[in-house]
Formats: C-alpha cells, structure tokens, sequence
C-alpha cells in the first residue's frame, strides 16, 4: 500500500508540477487542482449525484441478475456434463461477440431508456461468471464426492457442503472480471443510448473541450471500480477465509 500509494502521489505531483510551469497544453490536458476545483463544483450543483445514481441503478440491477442467473446456469452447466456441452459452443461465439456491437440491436429491441443499457450490463457480466462457475464445479475434488456418498449425503447436502465452497474461489474470480465489464457496459451503454448517466456527461464535456469535469468523471468511474473491486475482495475474505 505505501509503494502503490506513494506512486500515485508523485505521479499526481508530477502532473501538477508539468501543468503550472506550462509543460502541457491546457486546452487538451488538465491538472489536479483544476480537477478537484471541478468536482467540488459538480458535487455541489447537484449534477454529479443526479447522474450517479442513474449509473450506479443502471449498473445494479444489470450486475445482480448477471450474478442471479449466471451461477445458476453455471451450477446446473457444472454438474451435468450433457448440458455444460450443449451451453458450451453458446458460451464460446457469445463471449467472443464484442458487447458494444450489440447496442443497434438493444435499441431496437428495447428502446433508448433504461432497460437497454440494464441489458447491456447483464450481457457484459455474465459470460465470466458462467465460466468461472463451471469451472469451479468442475474442479471439485471427486474423492470427497466419493466419501460423502459412501456415508449417505443426499445430492442436495453434496451440493451445498463440498461442490459449493470448493467452488467458491473461482465464483469470487468470475465475479470481480465480471464487475469490470459491467461497469464498462454501463458506461459504454450511455455513451450511446442515454440522455443522462456519467457516461452520457464524459460524451458531453469532451464534445465541448470541458477537459476538467471530464478528468473528474473519468477518475470518479476509475475510483468507484475500485471501490466496488476492494468490497468484492474484503467479502471474498470473509467467505473464503482458507483462501
């Protein structure tokens, strides 16, 4: 944390530095203080929380179905090997389908509002927590399998007491790549098909050259990310502790 930290610093002090003594250009560049002058202004205007919360209800709703219907599909994929190879070739062409390509269609089907970049949140997270899923029940140690039905276990008892928490590692995997492109889907989704969001005013403020509120929503995305990715990993801990 000190080493990764004090980087961050002195490459903020570096940026400061470059901008005050006219090293970069401030039409196309900003500096840290004028970022932080800029998302002051925002946060108190009230625009920045107005366009949060549309990202943050986007983001949410799209991210917890993708987590709901992902590990049931990769349970049910992961246990029985006649459905693993019937979803497989879909998992394959889907996960090398590009999401963005996708927008046109989500249009069409449901609209400019908020069910399509809901949808394309879900398409974004859901393919990695599938597969780690799989994976992860796939993986499970077949020798305590064995054991627990030499001594009677029910298949429901050796689902939830073995087949779970072995998979559990790679759910938690599946579950922080899948929450990286569920926020690049929603941004991406309002960057297109959205009048508000955050990634509607990082379109904005970049078509009018406002390069400091546009600094301060791309590194407001970038923080929020991390956030998200720091709990994920503090739950994993908690719940995988031999981990």
């Amino acid at each position: 944390m000190i080493l990764g930290g004090g980087f961050i610093v002195l490459v903020v002090l570096a940026w400061e530095i470059c901008a005050q003594y006219g090293l970069l250009d401030r039409r196309f560049s900003s500096q840290p203080s004028a970022i932080l002058a800029a998302t002051i202004e925002i946060a108190e205007s009230g625009e920045l929380w107005a366009n949060a919360h549309i990202t943050l209800s986007e983001f949410a709703l799209g991210y917890g179905l993708s987590i709901a219907i992902g590990l049931a599909i990769g349970f049910v994929a992961g246990w029985s090997l006649y459905v693993g190879r019937i979803i497989d070739p879909f998992l394959m062409a889907f996960g090398a389908t590009p999401r963005s390509a996708l927008i046109p269609l989500l249009i069409i089907w449901f609209g400019l509002g908020f069910s399509s970049k809901v949808v394309l949140v879900f398409l974004s997270a859901i393919i990695p927590i599938v597969i780690n899923t799989i994976t992860g029940v796939r993986t499970t140690d077949p020798r305590l399998m064995q054991v627990a039905e030499s001594f009677g276990a029910s298949l429901p008892a050796r689902g939830l007491y073995i087949i779970l928490p072995g998979s559990l590692p790679h759910i938690f995997s599946g579950l922080r790549l899948g929450l990286n492109l569920a926020l690049i889907g929603v941004i991406i989704a309002e960057m297109y098909v959205s009048t508000a969001g955050i990634g509607r005013m990082i379109v904005l403020y970049g078509s009018v050259l406002r390069i400091d509120e546009l600094f301060a929503y791309i590194i407001i995305v970038s923080l929020f990310g991390c956030a998200l990715v720091a709990l994920l990993s503090v739950i994993e801990r908690v719940v995988v502790p031999w981990r």
